[in-house]
Parts: structure tokens; sequence; C-alpha cells
């Protein structure tokens, strides 16, 4: 395997806890020592998911950990490499009303639109598990 530098996320965020998930499954199904491989080349652990499209857009990286998402539908030049599900891990994202907030029937028409109206729908053709009522 040849030297490649890649971006993760931070392991205090999100994508960055999911890349640390996943990196030993698909591990379990490649060559032994592959994810230790995978992790002595990682060079950067990044603060958003944004900084790695962004650096292995620009061939700053040659590789990157992120959201499918989180790459542009026009993704100049990126490649992605859709996960199977027993390898992926899934990173549960919250949708609640946040409690000092002063429009609490926007809040609430907006979280019954996410997890049954349109938004659903949307999360699901944007590659997003939709969001539980």
């Amino acid at each position: 395997m040849a030297s490649q530098s890649s971006f993760v996320g931070a392991d205090t965020i999100p994508i960055g806890k999911g890349a640390d998930a996943m990196l030993p499954k698909v591990g379990a199904t490649q060559s032994s020592g592959w994810a230790d491989r995978v992790k002595a080349n990682i060079v950067s652990r990044e603060l958003g998911v944004q900084p790695i499209v962004t650096k292995v857009s620009a061939a700053t990286a040659d590789a990157g950990i992120v959201y499918a998402t989180d790459v542009p539908y026009d993704p100049k030049g990126l490649s992605t490499v859709d996960m199977a599900d027993a390898q992926n891990a899934f990173v549960p994202f919250s949708i609640a009303p946040v409690s000092a907030g002063k429009n609490k029937a926007g809040a609430s028409s907006f979280i019954e639109f996410m997890t049954k109206g349109e938004g659903h729908n949307l999360q699901t053709e944007a590659k997003f598990l939709p969001s539980a009522p």
C-alpha cells in the first residue's frame, strides 16, 4: 500500500468518533494491520467535515472520511465510496427545541416537518437516516 495522507475529524466531534468506530470494522475485512496503517497516515484531525472536504478537493490530502451528505453534488474530481452497513458507523443526530427559544410553536412545527413531513423524505434523499419522531 502506497503511503497516502488522510484527514479525519477530531475524536471529540461526531465525524471523528464515527471514523474511529468504522476503521476497525473495515479493517476486519482487510489484510492484517490495515486499520493501523490507515491510522498511521492520518496527518490531521479536523474540527469539522467541511475542512476535510476542502483539503481533499484541493489535493492537500489524498483521502478523508466524511459524511456522504457533505460531499458536494458537483464534487470537482472527488469520488466517494459507500460503506456497507455492517462496516459503517452510525452517528446519531438529535433534533429538539431550544429550551430558551422564543418561538416554541415554530420549533414544534419544524420538528414535526423533519420527523413526519416532507423533511423526513428530504433527509432520506440526501442520504441521511431520517429523524425519528
